[in-house]
């Protein structure tokens, strides 16, 4: 039912992008372009990893769990759904038969399905829990205006209809409203789980979750959730950092943190180039998913273990901070 009422909204939805296609300028698409990759796979790894370490580990791990989730969960609604994008071919007839006679001209392509879009449904998550955790009010206004600009990129490019982007902005109030609804009761009972239990958990879950839609789209962000999970019980049995509250030091933190994240970030990618060809097939899955998870688990334990040695933090033996899995 769902499928057949979203499927109506298409000639209405692609009316309105070619209009938003009429305020396109050069300086408006760098524009777009730059913000879609801030609501993006690189722009969130770099929001989640930069709390974890520069501001609020605790929060920093919260928001990982809250936001990867979210993303999986958008994926699955995108599958239940399966609305073609707008520069697919099969909307053709339905566009004809509405009598819209322009066609799009769209600034980047995505393969999956179109609603709800993960852009929206992932920001809202990420930084509105950025911002309620904060609780500072230009954060909560700047975080307020950065979703509103990533929901309207992915319509600028023309990669999604305004009822994908509607979508996804109220599915991720909604994922937001029932994380911290669940954190209070869920967080404490696993942290007071076993070793052995926290770890199982943090690889099995994800694992298990992957497993129901294993895709590019998936394995991304699982993988990331796998390697984070066994990196923050790692840290909290073994390193249990703390961070010294001055800005110079945060500074050197940040610096030092992307500077590798990013180098391992490139480089894994690079080495995966050649898998490209055998998109969607198991090695290249299972290859996907070990290297995002190498990227969580560097996020997470090894570059917090490398702030030690250069003196930008320091083991707390006596941290009572329990890691979650």
């Amino acid at each position: 039912m769902l499928h057949a009422w979203l499927w109506k909204w298409i000639p209405w939805g692609y009316g309105v992008l070619l209009h938003v296609e009429t305020w396109r300028t050069h300086r408006l698409d760098v524009f777009f372009n730059l913000i879609t990759t801030v609501g993006g796979e690189l722009g969130v790894l770099l929001l989640l990893s930069l709390t974890y370490w520069c501001f609020n580990k605790a929060v920093g791990q919260k928001l990982a769990y809250a936001y990867l989730t979210a993303l999986v969960f958008n994926m699955w609604v995108k599958v239940l759904c399966f609305i073609p994008r707008p520069d697919n071919p099969q909307i053709e007839p339905l566009l004809r038969r509405a009598g819209i006679g322009g066609r799009l001209h769209p600034l980047a392509h995505e393969a999956s399905p179109s609603f709800p879009s993960g852009h929206a449904q992932g920001s809202t998550v990420g930084w509105g829990y950025a911002a309620l955790a904060s609780r500072r009010r230009w954060v909560q206004g700047v975080a307020v205006v950065l979703v509103l600009l990533i929901a309207l990129s992915r319509m600028y490019l023309g990669v999604h209809y305004p009822q994908d982007v509607i979508g996804g902005l109220l599915l991720g109030v909604l994922n937001l409203l029932l994380w911290l609804w669940a954190e209070p009761y869920v967080l404490p009972r696993l942290a007071q789980l076993s070793r052995g239990r926290r770890y199982a958990l943090a690889i099995l879950v994800p694992l298990g979750m992957f497993l129901v839609y294993p895709v590019d789209a998936t394995a991304s962000p699982l993988g990331v959730l796998l390697g984070a999970g066994v990196g923050y019980v790692l840290e909290g049995e073994t390193l249990r950092f703390t961070c010294p509250n001055d800005w110079g030091i945060r500074f050197g933190r940040g610096a030092v943190g992307l500077a590798v994240l990013l180098t391992m970030f490139f480089g894994l990618h690079r080495l995966a180039a050649p898998l490209a060809a055998y998109a969607n097939t198991p090695p290249e899955l299972g290859a996907r998913l070990l290297r995002y998870a190498v990227i969580g688990f560097s996020a997470t334990w090894i570059i917090p273990w490398l702030f030690v040695p250069l003196r930008l933090a320091h083991r707390d033996s006596d941290s009572a901070t329990a890691s979650t899995p």
